[in-house]
């Protein structure tokens, strides 16, 4: 059963203006839709079911950790469903997101009937999934400065997603993944799952838990600076490949571990590179 993460969110993004200790709280955008994902990882186009985010006028602003609020239809703006997001610190270095929607009559998400046809740049397309998506300020009090990654730069984050969704019969389905990306941009933070439309053709709730860990710092130097000497260059390389492997007794944040996976490899190469040149 392909459930598909896409590096591409299609969220109206909102951007927060909460800091720790503002009255404001931090508002959130997101919703649902048919999409074309040809290749997985790639987005050809979405047709917006339900969605809701912080315009003016609008009495159901969604608010993180506030309960569910309408999803409205993009066109008429009438309810067709309701979404949530929260946010939390669990305590041990990571946090949590997650986002939920379900639709306003227990009916499924895709119907009988239902348009199922996306534009696209090659024209109408059957949609292949449901996506679920969710945007959020930079500045929520549940993250620490600038969101889930407190040394590197923007987006260079390990995640980890429990997806799920229940059917109309109540059952479940329930699965755990990884991967990384840019999801922590200036704008906010952002991100998208796919769920096969065979699927949503028999589930009327579905969402995501993500789950962030802060990216390793190596002393007082910059992210990827593994030699503290003001540049990330082949030295700080061969560093870390001097630490390859699995990081053993000493767990998720050893040395050269930068994603805090439990293992030096590729993935710490890469953003080593993506970190290349002078400590600003």
């Amino acid at each position: 059963m392909p459930i598909r993460s896409l590096l591409a969110a299609t969220a109206l993004i909102t951007t927060g203006t909460a800091f720790a200790g503002d009255a404001e709280p931090d508002t959130y955008s997101g919703g649902y839709a048919l999409a074309v994902l040809p290749e997985e990882f790639v987005l050809a186009g979405a047709l917006p079911l339900g969605v809701n985010f912080d315009f003016p006028g609008n009495p159901a602003i969604p608010v993180v950790n506030a309960g569910p609020v309408p999803a409205l239809d993009p066109t008429t703006f009438g309810v067709v469903g309701f979404m949530q997001a929260t946010s939390q610190d669990n305590g041990d270095g990571t946090y949590s997101v997650g986002y939920e929607a379900f639709t306003a009559d227990g009916a499924p998400f895709v119907t009988d009937g239902m348009n199922t046809l996306v534009p696209t740049a090659k024209g109408l397309q059957e949609a292949t999934d449901l996506v679920v998506d969710l945007g959020n300020g930079y500045e929520n009090p549940a993250f620490p400065i600038n969101g889930a990654n407190v040394c590197g730069d923007e987006g260079d984050i390990f995640i980890g997603v429990e997806y799920y969704f229940i059917r109309v019969d109540g059952t479940e389905n329930r699965e755990f993944g990884d991967t990384t990306g840019d999801y922590i941009r200036p704008e906010g933070f952002t991100f998208a799952w796919g769920y096969d439309i065979a699927d949503a053709r028999t589930f009327n709730r579905v969402g995501f838990v993500a789950t962030f860990a802060a990216v390793s710092c190596a002393g007082d130097g910059c992210f990827g600076d593994l030699n503290e000497d003001g540049m990330v260059d082949s030295a700080d390389i061969g560093l870390l490949l001097s630490a390859w492997g699995s990081c053993g007794k000493a767990g998720p944040g050893c040395f050269g571990d930068l994603n805090e996976d439990g293992v030096v490899d590729g993935t710490d190469i890469g953003l080593i590179l993506g970190a290349w040149g002078i400590c600003s």
